[in-house]
C-alpha cells in the first residue's frame, strides 16, 4: 500500500474511484469486488474514495461485499493541484492503441487536466473507444494518489476541433523545418502559470503542412519539442511534463523525468501471449527475481548491458498444448546479438539466421528465438523437426491483433497492476497434478480443474521460489466455494516445519479442525485417493474428524506413498481398531506393532498408523516414514522458509526441478 500525504498527516491509502462520491454513498461494482475479494476489508475499516474532483473522502465501510459496498464520510478533505492553471493534450492516436494506453497512464501519474483524441489526415488510427483510455486513466489517478482525474474525449475531427478550442495558450508540435517553429520550453516560460495549456501532438506522420497553417491561422502558436524525432506517444507524454514542470508550484522528482526515457515495450510483449494461456506470468527484469529469470534467459550471463530492456518486464506464458514462451523488451539489438555470439561460444546457441522479418536462432538445440528491434520470443522445448511449425506459429503472435492477444483477456488487469518481482496466473490445469489436486480444496463438488485459477507473486531465494498467492474462479458457484473454505482453514502454527526434509518431493501443511476440514477432503478426488487404500481397512474419516492443529502431509503424491502427522483433540476411535481387525478384507489384517500403533497389509500393500504417546495421529507406508515426522529432518527446510510461513492457511512445498526447465529447483507456496 502506498503512503500519501493528506493534510498534515502520512496515511496509508486504500483509495477508490467513485462518481459523485459526496452522495453516492457506495462503492461502484467493480471496486466493490476489489474492497471485498482482493484487499478483503471488512465493516469498520477506513478507506478513502474520490470522484477526481479535487477532493479525497476520508470513508468508514458500513457493509462490505462483492457486490455492493457502502461507506460513510468522516472527513472531507479537499486538495491542491501541485501544478498551477490546466494542462490539456491533444493527440492523434498511434497505430498501436497499446501505446496511447501507455500515454494515458504516464501522463495521468505525472499530472494533466485533459485529453482529447484527434483524427488528422495522416492519421492511421481513425477510431479508438474513449471508455477504455478513461479506465486506464482512473487507474493511474488511483495509483499516483491524485484527487484530479483528467478527462478523456471521444475522437473528434482536426478541423472540428481547432475551431471549438480557444482558451488559454494554445500550441502545435510538428517536424516540418520550412514552416515557423517555436521552442516550447521558452514560451513555457514566457505564459501565465495560471492559464490554460493546450498542446497539440500529430500522428507518426506528422500534421499536415495545410493542417499546421490552419491551426496557426487559428492563433495555435507552431513549437518545437527539441532537436531529437520522437515518437507520437513519447512526444506527448514531454509536451506535458514541460508544461507540467512550468507550472509545478514545487520542482518534478527526479524519477518523473526518468518516464521520458521508459519505452511501452512492455505492453506490446503481453501482445505476444495467447489470450488463451493456460498460464501467463511477468518477470521485473530490474529486480532481484525477475532478474535471476532474466540471467537463466541468457544462459547465465549477466543481464546488465545484455540488450535487453531491464525498466520493461518479462512476460512468460504456457500454451494449451504445453509449450512455453517468453518475451522480452529489446533496448539494443546490437548488445543482444553480442550477447547470443557469448552463448554461442559456449556451444549453446545455433547460428543467427534472417529472414520473414525476424532474425532466428535455437538455443539448447530445445528453445527457437525470435527477435526484431524491439521484442525477443523464446519458445520450447521444441523438436529441431517441428522448428518449421513453431516458427510460423511464433510469428503469428509476434504479428497478432491486439483484440486476439492475453491484453483482450479479463485476467490481464490482475496481472497489469501486480507489484512483485516474479508474478503469475495458473490455471490449475495447467500445473502438475500433484500441485494442482491440493489446491482444489474448498472447490465445489464436480468442479473441473479449468474453473480454477492460482494468482501469486513470487520471489527467488537462490534456487527456491517462494509464491503467496490465492486462488479463486471466473465462475460465482466455485468462487463463493473457495471463498466459503477460507473460513475453514486456519492458520498454521508451525509445529511440523523442523520435521520436513528439504529433498521432499512433497509436503502439505494445513491447521483444520477436523469435523469441518472432512467435507473439504470428501469432494476432492485426488485427496480421497491418497488415502482410499487405507479407508478399505480402516475408517479414515473417523480419523480426520478427530484432528485439531496442525496436519502434515508428506512424500510423493504422485505414488499415493503419502506420510501424515496430525495434532489431535482425542483419539476415541482407537476403541474401533479391534472392530477394523475383524471386518477387514479379504486377505488383509491389521496387526499391532506397540502401544496404539498398528500395521495393516494385504500382500499389496502396507499402512502403519497410530497414536504417539503425545496424542499425536501418525501414518506411512512404513512405521519409520510415519515416525520420521515427529523428528527433526536430516536436511531441514532453509531458515527462510520456517520464518516467513508461520500464519499462512495452506503450505505446499514441492520439488520442481524436474517439473520445469528453470533455474530453481523447489516451490513453496503460501495461501
Amino acid at each position: 500500500m502506498q503512503r500519501a500525504q493528506v493534510g498534515s498527516n502520512s496515511i496509508v491509502m486504500r483509495l477508490f474511484f467513485v462518481p459523485n462520491a459526496l452522495t453516492a454513498g457506495r462503492l461502484p461494482e467493480a471496486e466493490s469486488a476489489h474492497a471485498a475479494r482482493v484487499l478483503r476489508l471488512h465493516e469498520g475499516d477506513e478507506i478513502y474514495v474520490t470522484d477526481g474532483e479535487g477532493v479525497f473522502y476520508q470513508c468508514v465501510l458500513s457493509s462490505v461485499s462483492a457486490r455492493i459496498c457502502t461507506y460513510q464520510i468522516q472527513k472531507i478533505l479537499p486538495q491542491e493541484k501541485i501544478w498551477r492553471g490546466r494542462i490539456h493534450l491533444a493527440i492523434a492516436p498511434t497505430k498501436m492503441s497499446n501505446r496511447m494506453e501507455w500515454l494515458a497512464e504516464k501522463a495521468t501519474e505525472v499530472g494533466f487536466d485533459e485529453l482529447s483524441l484527434l483524427e488528422c489526415r495522416y492519421s492511421e488510427r481513425r477510431k479508438l473507444p474513449a471508455e477504455r483510455l478513461d479506465k486506464i486513466v482512473t487507474s493511474a489517478t488511483k495509483q499516483s494518489l491524485k484527487a484530479w482525474k483528467p478527462r478523456v474525449n471521444e475522437i473528434c475531427k482536426f478541423e472540428k476541433f481547432i475551431e471549438q478550442t480557444n482558451k488559454g495558450k494554445r500550441y502545435i508540435a510538428h517536424c516540418y523545418s520550412e514552416l515557423p517553429r517555436n521552442d516550447f520550453y521558452e514560451k513555457l516560460k514566457e505564459s501565465d502559470p495560471q492559464e490554460e495549456v493546450m498542446v497539440m501532438i500529430g500522428p507518426e506522420g506528422d500534421f499536415s503542412e495545410k493542417e499546421v497553417e490552419e491551426a496557426i491561422d487559428k492563433g495555435f502558436c507552431p513549437i518545437s519539442l527539441g532537436k531529437s524525432r520522437l515518437r507520437t506517444e513519447t512526444a506527448g507524454l514531454f509536451a506535458v511534463m514541460m508544461a507540467n514542470l512550468v507550472k509545478r508550484v514545487g520542482m518534478l522528482v527526479a524519477a518523473v523525468m526518468i518516464l521520458l526515457l521508459s519505452a511501452c515495450s512492455e505492453n506490446d510483449c503481453a501482445v505476444c501471449v495467447p489470450k488463451d494461456s493456460p498460464l501467463v506470468g511477468t518477470a521485473d527484469l530490474a529486480q532481484a527475481g525477475g532478474g535471476m529469470l532474466g540471467k537463466w534467459l541468457l544462459r547465465t550471463l549477466p543481464i546488465n548491458d545484455s540488450g535487453l530492456d531491464l525498466d520493461s518486464r518479462m512476460w512468460f506464458f504456457k500454451t494449451y498444448d504445453g509449450l512455453l514462451g517468453l518475451c522480452a523488451a529489446i533496448e539494443n539489438e546490437d548488445d543482444l546479438r553480442a550477447t547470443i555470439n557469448k552463448i554461442k561460444e559456449k556451444g549453446r546457441v545455433g547460428d543467427v539466421e534472417d529472414r520473414r522479418g525476424c532474425h532466428w536462432t535455437m538455443i539448447d538445440n530445445a528453445w527457437l528465438a525470435a527477435f526484431d528491434d524491439s521484442r525477443l520470443l523464446m519458445m520450447g522445448p521444441v523438436l529441431v523437426s517441428n522448428r518449421n511449425l513453431l516458427e510460423n506459429r511464433m510469428l503469428h503472435l509476434l504479428k497478432q491483433d491486439e483484440k486476439k492477444s492475453f491484453k483482450a483477456s479479463k485476467l490481464y488487469e490482475r496481472l497489469e497492476d501486480a507489484k512483485g518481482s516474479i508474478n503469475m496466473l495458473a490455471n490449475l490445469s495447467a500445473l502438475p497434478e500433484d500441485l494442482a489436486a491440493p489446491l482444489m480444496l474448498g472447490a465445489a463438488a464436480k468442479t473441473k480443474m479449468e474453473d480454477v485459477w492460482l494468482e501469486t507473486s513470487m520471489q527467488m531465494h537462490e534456487s527456491w521460489l517462494e509464491a503467496k498467492g490465492k486462488k479463486f474462479s471466473m465462475k460465482p458457484a466455485v468462487e463463493k466455494s473457495l471463498r466459503a473454505s477460507d473460513d475453514i482453514m486456519r492458520p498454521i502454527q508451525g509445529r511440523y516445519m523442523t520435521a520436513i526434509e528439504a529433498d521432499m518431493p512433497f509436503a502439505m501443511l494445513l491447521n483444520v479442525n477436523g469435523e469441518a476440514f472432512l467435507p473439504l477432503l470428501q469432494r476432492n478426488e485426488a485427496l480421497q485417493g491418497l488415502i482410499a487404500g487405507a479407508n478399505a481397512a480402516i475408517d479414515m474419516n473417523n480419523i480426520i474428524k478427530s484432528m485439531d492443529g496442525d496436519v502434515l502431509m508428506c512424500g510423493n503424491s504422485n505414488e499415493k506413498n503419502v506420510s501424515i502427522c496430525a495434532e489431535l483433540a482425542h483419539s476415541k476411535w482407537l476403541q474401533d481398531v479391534d472392530y477394523w481387525k475383524s471386518s477387514c478384507p479379504k486377505g488383509g489384517r491389521i496387526d499391532d506393532v506397540g502401544p496404539q500403533a498398528y500395521i495393516y497389509h494385504d500382500g499389496n500393500q502396507s499402512f502403519y498408523f497410530g497414536v504417539t504417546a503425545d496424542g499425536q495421529f501418525v501414518s506411512g507406508p512404513s512405521e519409520q516414514s510415519a515416525l520420521q515426522l515427529t523428528k527433526e529432518a536430516s536436511k531441514p527446510l532453509p531458515a527462510w522458509v520456517q520464518k516467513n510461513v508461520k500464519g499462512a492457511k495452506m503450505l505446499i512445498i514441492a520439488n520442481i526441478e524436474k517439473g520445469l526447465p528453470l533455474p530453481m529447483s523447489h516451490l513453496v507456496l503460501e495461501l
